[in-house]
């Protein structure tokens, strides 16, 4: 027999480094490796106890006394097979199994190889619990023709320069890794199974460092070592090919992954059944690693295949005793769990997750099975709170308080910040963070500092309190400066890119998105989040309508996103190319986009995206006056939310029907889908969007207003851009207060032409009483209707003064946010209540400089109607031909931009400006113009009134017959549409024309 020793005792040294209760089974045909084992065991672990008891001398008590005072270190319970012969001793250790396990002693009973073969039976039947419990198996031989001392200094040597403690540090690690490839230099190349052993050590340590590649290389060596010494079909080369197709798997290499892990497969499985007990926790390791790199390829149905020939394996396995532990399963739990948390298979995946809690709370025995239950408790939670199921997630970080691990605290709370974030519970994320630091400095952590000040600043970020979360940013820096750890330097400088981004600080915002892909470029793991730096500038070129440079930059992110097979996320920016696109009103690229976006998001889950999705294809369906479409898709969206238990936004996307029944008219629609909005809004304490939900109530009241002129609806209008300006107040949301204010000035504006069109209604009154009282009747009428006039003027006083100080306001608040082209807005309706109130000076001043802001490089959307309202001042003014200029101007933007209902206006106030000044061919050449136009898009209403001119131009030419032609027809369509408010008025003009036909036949007569 050949010396084993150096081959088989390392992995026991190597298991032996943590401190844990362990029960190993060593079997010897010699007594001297027994005592060269002992000699290693007091070299190797000087500061661990080590007693040996012999089965033979003692008894139940005796034995179980002087484990539970040896307290930790080693145990050696020699002649073992003893223990098997008596019932006192193996009944009452397997009893107590549980307590023996609170220990962490490592109990290794010797075996002696005389004793039967059939020993490993004997002990799982009469002492199933503490077998199910062992740690390794161990058979120790020498060649008993050459009885020489064994040497245990040079094995002494070459260990000692080893790290045998547990290290965590990344510096630690690398210093061991350092020692283990000197160590390997250093050894003699005949001392081929050393070699391998310390390789195998080597590949783990660059695996822990994530130096995947690093790893992959030693793993070959080994396999070339390996091939030399053993048979291809070797155990050991099956070993080997698993664990490169695992670090294949690690570098995603999923094609060559595969390859070798089939390698091993077939090595395992041309093994002889009976040999079970060696070979099938391996196959259970390769049918897990199948099932993660399946779920990785998104072959959901082949990795739920082999996760279940796992599970059949496992099962079969523990029925015949063999070596798979319940900590692995309880890792492979955790990975078949995933998998269907990606398929949102919630129901199984919670199962498997509450399966791996239940073996993991059963084996709390040590404070090594402790830790690892507070990992498990923390993957639960974690699962809970992708599912946004809070309060789960909190109650599984709650349990890991009483497992009393002082070292868990600070990122207990830590955890609970991230949640209350999630849950929109604003307050209880910021207390939680504040005691995480409270802990982090108890413990000296500044990296954790760092990043619970990174955390606090997300809070107030999705508070919109940006200042507060720029400062827990610039904290957040400073801490991770002092600890040079540059892992989350690239998040935090994308963090503080969108943060300024917010506060419309452009450039600030673009540096520090520059600075984070710097930061990122010089990490290979970062490099996936560059895509996200591209993606938020590309937000910022598309806020400052720098559509090509947008566009770039969110392609960009979609090359990077590919480069790196990150397709979560692409779904994400095929979005924001179609919002671009449907910001331009370039509607095929922009639908094209929305749907590649909706074609990812379904294909790789991203369920929250594909909401968005929704939302924003909604949306420009909505601008693109597609309403049904825009409702479907809103709808769509609202189901996703549901499906993913996003709450928090689905307030938002009510809002969003809500606005486009108001567009698309259907009042009684739009009032009771923003009423359901403010209360889920409400509800989800989503103050911020509150405010626009309050202003579109307002904006559907006022169009209710305005079509049928009843007050209440103008106070519920007011009611509500008052709310809405309170809730903006809040976050300081100067644009939408601006809005608001404007809005409240169109609506006293509104209050204006109701003053103006009742002293019309008050006149024709009192041309009625002309013709029917007496004159002292007469009189009385008109002193009442002056009554009423100075009534109304008063009226008229008032509403214009409230409706000028808002428009002011508004002014105040879009210049401070340099908002030109709502600016313009303002300026354009302030030019036209002046006109109302015919101060002429005042109505051109403010009509010009909405010209001058009109004339910047934002736009040229409105030249036409200020052009056209600047004509209409100069024409109430009777300076014909400056109003005609103006007029013929406004024609060439309507042209240019197909304003056909605009243009109809123009024609129609150039042919009355032209009749004014009695050129009525002219006059009538542009009426009829207006009147072709008016035909095309469905505004028959408006022909009445150019039929009105041209009586009154026929009337002028002497041409009766004529006159009376029009007035018939003019009736016509005035009777067709009379419930039209246009067309009363025009019918109140053909009154008086006709009684001017009258007058005129009376004249001939």
């Amino acid at each position: 027999m050949s010396d084993n020793y150096t081959e088989e005792v390392l992995p026991l040294f190597k298991l032996l480094k943590t401190e844990a209760f362990r029960f190993i089974i060593v079997r010897y045909n010699h007594y001297a490796p027994i005592n060269r084992l002992k000699e290693d065991l007091v070299r190797l672990f000087p500061t661990r106890k080590l007693i040996s008891i012999d089965a033979k001398k003692t008894n139940y008590e005796t034995l179980t006394q002087a484990y539970y005072q040896l307290g930790q270190g080693f145990l050696l319970l020699e002649n073992f097979e003893e223990v098997l012969k008596k019932t006192e001793l193996y009944a009452g250790l397997n009893q107590r199994r549980d307590k023996l396990a609170q220990y962490p002693i490592a109990f290794i009973t010797l075996i002696p190889f005389s004793t039967s073969e059939s020993y490993i039976r004997q002990i799982m039947e009469k002492m199933p619990d503490l077998w199910s419990f062992r740690s390794f198996v161990l058979d120790l031989e020498t060649d008993l023709s050459d009885n020489r001392n064994f040497d245990t200094r040079s094995l002494q040597s070459r260990m000692n320069e080893v790290s045998m403690l547990d290290v965590s540090t990344k510096e630690e690690k690398e210093k061991e890794l350092t020692q283990l490839l000197t160590l390997v230099e250093n050894t003699p190349e005949t001392e081929i199974t050393f070699i391998l052993n310390i390789y195998e050590q080597v590949a783990e340590v660059q695996k822990s460092l994530k130096f995947y590649l690093e790893a992959l290389n030693t793993y070959n060596k080994i396999l070339g070592i390996g091939l030399k010494i053993y048979n291809e079909e070797d155990v050991n080369i099956a070993k080997v090919y698993y664990e490169l197709g695992y670090t294949h798997y690690l570098l995603t290499n999923y094609e060559s992954a595969l390859t070798n892990l089939h390698k091993a497969l077939i090595i395992y499985q041309k093994q002889n059944s009976e040999n079970r007990l060696y070979f099938s926790p391996y196959v259970f390791d390769i049918f897990n690693a199948f099932g993660l790199i399946y779920k990785e390829a998104l072959s959901f149905e082949q990795a739920e295949n082999y996760f279940n020939e796992a599970l059949k394996l496992y099962k079969k396995a523990k029925r015949d005793i063999t070596l798979i532990s319940d900590f692995k399963l309880i890792n492979f739990l955790n990975d078949f769990a995933k998998l269907y948390e990606v398929k949102l298979d919630f129901e199984k995946a919670e199962k498997l997750y509450l399966q791996a809690v239940g073996i993991s709370e059963s084996m709390l025995k040590t404070n090594f099975v402790i830790n690892l239950l507070a990992k498990i408790y923390f993957n639960v939670s974690d699962f809970y709170y992708e599912w946004q199921r809070f309060e789960k997630s909190s109650e599984f970080l709650d349990k890991i308080t009483p497992l009393q691990l002082e070292g868990f605290n600070a990122k207990i709370h830590y955890k609970k910040a991230k949640i209350y974030l999630k849950w929109h519970k604003f307050s209880d994320a910021i207390d939680n963070c504040k005691i995480a630091i409270e802990w982090d400095k108890k413990v000296g952590d500044k990296f954790y500092m760092g990043l619970n000040y990174y955390q606090m600043g997300r809070v107030y970020f999705a508070q919109h309190q940006w200042s507060l979360s720029l400062f827990n940013y610039l904290q957040a820096l400073a801490w991770f400066t002092k600890t040079n750890n540059d892992k989350y330097l690239g998040r935090l400088h994308h963090q503080i890119g969108k943060t300024l981004y917010e506060q419309r600080l452009w450039e600030e915002a673009l540096s520090s998105l520059e600075l984070a892909i710097e930061c990122d470029s010089k990490k290979e793991n970062s490099k996936v989040y560059i895509a996200s730096n591209y993606h938020q500038i590309g937000k910022i070129y598309h806020k400052k309508e720098q559509w090509k440079e947008a566009l770039d930059n969110f392609q960009k992110t979609i090359e990077f996103h590919k480069k790196y097979k990150n397709f979560y996320y692409i779904g994400k920016t095929y979005n924001r190319i179609g919002i671009v696109y449907a910001n331009i009103e370039e509607w095929n690229n922009a639908f094209e986009n929305f749907n590649e976006a909706e074609k990812y998001n379904i294909r790789y889950n991203n369920f929250q995206d594909l909401a968005r999705t929704y939302h924003e294809r909604g949306k420009a369906f909505a601008k693109s006056k597609d309403f049904d479409a825009a409702t479907s898709d809103f709808e769509k969206s609202l189901q996703q939310k549901k499906k993913k238990h996003d709450e928090y936004y689905i307030g938002n996307t009510i809002l969003e029907i809500g606005m486009v029944y108001t567009e698309n008219k259907k009042w009684g629609e739009a009032i009771t889908k923003l009423k359901e909005a403010i209360v889920f809004l409400k509800a989800e304490s989503n103050l911020y969007d509150l405010g626009t939900a309050y202003f579109y109530l307002g904006n559907t009241y006022f169009k209710i207003f305005q079509d049928n002129n009843k007050k209440k609806y103008w106070k519920e209008a007011l009611k509500n851009y008052l709310k809405a300006i309170n809730y903006n107040t809040l976050y300081d949301n100067k644009r939408q207060i601006g809005k608001c204010y404007h809005q409240m000035g169109v609506l006293y504006d509104e209050k204006l032409e109701q003053a103006d069109e009742k002293l019309e209604q008050a006149d024709e009154k009192l041309e009625q009483a002309d013709e029917k009282l007496e004159q002292a009747d007469e009189k009385l009428e008109q002193a009442d209707e002056k009554l009423e006039q100075a009534k109304d003027k008063k009226l008229e006083k008032v509403n214009f003064k409230r409706a000028l100080m808002y428009y002011k306001m508004s002014i105040e608040w879009k210049e401070k946010l340099n908002l030109k082209e709502e600016l313009e807005d303002t300026y354009f309706n302030l030019g036209l209540l002046y006109k109302t109130v015919k101060k002429y000076n005042k109505a051109l001043q403010y009509l010009n400089i909405a010209l001058k802001l009109e004339k910047t490089p934002i736009r040229e959307k409105k030249s036409g109607d200020i052009y056209d309202k600047i004509g209409q001042v100069y024409q109430d003014q009777k300076n014909y031909d400056t109003a005609l200029e103006y007029y013929y101007i406004a024609i060439k933007y309507f042209e240019l931009t197909n304003k056909s209902s605009e243009l109809a206006d123009t024609y129609f106030n150039i042919g009355d400006a032209q009749q004014e000044k009695k050129e009525f061919d002219e006059a009538k050449k542009n009426l009829k113009k207006s009147m072709v136009l008016y035909q095309q898009i469905g505004k028959e209403y408006e022909i009445s009134n150019i039929y009105n001119s041209f009586i009154s131009i026929s009337l002028e030419q002497g041409k009766l017959d004529e006159a009376e032609e029009y007035q018939q027809k003019s009736e016509e369509i005035i009777n067709k549409y009379s419930n039209r408010r246009e067309t009363k008025n025009y019918f109140k003009d053909l009154k008086k024309l006709k009684v001017d036909i009258e007058n005129k036949r009376k004249q001939l007569e």
